[in-house]
């Protein structure tokens, strides 16, 4: 009976003994789940820094091909200007921190945004049907979490691409102050030269630009495109030209005195609404021909295009314009623009 006794207390020992927690355990559970919460970890952290560098990329290369399509705009045939420098320089402007893009390719591309063949690169000059540039950027970013796993990479690498086109602006208010006769201004220095080199294509003259022109004056002389009796003096009519479209005819007005421009140019050094004179600021201003001749009455001038002048004033009856060459404008655009163009254009993404 005494052994049996002994025997029980044994068993109910060992049952107890089984019951309690073993040390460790908690130790290895730990183990067993710190791989994957390491991962989880590693999964937020390297995720939201590649997402940040995907960003980047993007935003390096959306500045870099407007940067690029902004210096085509500038190129003419007879002095190309590559785009490279100019999309590699903005680029790496566009970096934060540690995380530098860089690019890996830049394309000419048309105005289809298909690229230009043979598809030379924007280190060399630009083929005379470029119309923008293709970029692609890279950035690549160390890993933080994700190394601790097997295999787990040190660094993660993403890229990013962007096309930007040079392209006519368009919806240009018509209620400009002045009009400029194009086919035949006057400089300062009474000399007459053509602003216009051809309608269509519209293209500035480029030896025209620079030139500081008299574009209103009690007394234009020839530069009056042909206006009878002397009426044209360069002033518009802004308030009958509110509204109307060009190509068209505009109206202008056979005073003396300018008033205020209407509208805001959307560019470097552009003026305000409701500048007064003497406005030392850049206006778009209308170009009209000779052909079809200007009417007295109604006093309309057939006006064809735009282009930018730097307008001051000289006197309370003689304002002075210096012709601009490509003037870049926020806004639309549209198709048909060809190097050595001139004249105002929108510069935008195209995808």
């Amino acid at each position: 009976m005494i052994r049996r006794f002994r025997n029980r207390l044994t068993s109910l020992s060992r049952g107890r003994a089984l019951g309690r927690p073993r040390r460790g355990q908690a130790t290895i559970m730990f183990a067993l789940l710190a791989v994957p919460m390491i991962g989880m970890l590693g999964l937020a952290v390297d995720g939201g820094v590649y997402l940040y560098a995907r960003r980047t990329a993007q935003a390096a290369a959306d500045a870099a091909a407007l940067a690029g399509a902004r210096q085509l705009s500038k190129s003419t045939n007879a002095a190309p200007k590559p785009a490279q420098a100019e999309v590699t320089a903005i680029a790496g402007q566009n970096g934060q921190g540690s995380i530098a893009p860089t690019v890996l390719e830049c394309r000419y591309i048309d105005q289809t945004g298909g690229f230009v063949s043979p598809g030379p690169s924007c280190g060399s000059s630009p083929p005379a049907n470029a119309s923008g540039v293709f970029v692609k950027t890279t950035v690549t970013v160390r890993t933080f979490f994700i190394p601790v796993l097997p295999g787990g990479p040190s660094s993660s690498t993403t890229t990013a691409s962007a096309k930007a086109l040079v392209q006519r602006s368009g919806g240009i208010p018509a209620d400009a102050p002045f009009i400029v006769c194009g086919n035949t201004a006057k400089t300062t220095d009474g000399t007459l030269l053509p602003i216009v080199e051809s309608i269509s294509p519209f293209k500035l003259k480029q030896s025209s630009i620079g030139q500081t022109f008299v574009i209103h004056d009690s007394n234009l002389g020839e530069a009056d495109c042909n206006a009878q009796g002397n009426s044209f003096k360069g002033l518009a009519d802004q308030g009958e030209n509110d509204g109307r479209d060009v190509p068209g005819w505009l109206r202008y007005d056979n005073g003396t005195k300018a008033g205020p421009t209407r509208a805001q140019v959307d560019g470097p050094d552009g003026c305000a609404p409701n500048t007064p004179p003497p406005y030392k600021c850049v206006m778009l201003l209308p170009l009209a021909t000779d052909t079809p001749k200007p009417t007295k009455q109604p006093p309309e001038i057939y006006v064809y295009g735009f282009a930018a002048f730097e307008v001051t004033q000289k006197d309370s009856n003689t304002h002075l314009g210096k012709l601009l060459g490509p003037y870049i404008v926020s806004g639309p655009g549209g198709e048909g623009w060809t190097q050595g163009d001139g004249g105002v254009v929108t510069v935008r993404l195209a995808g």
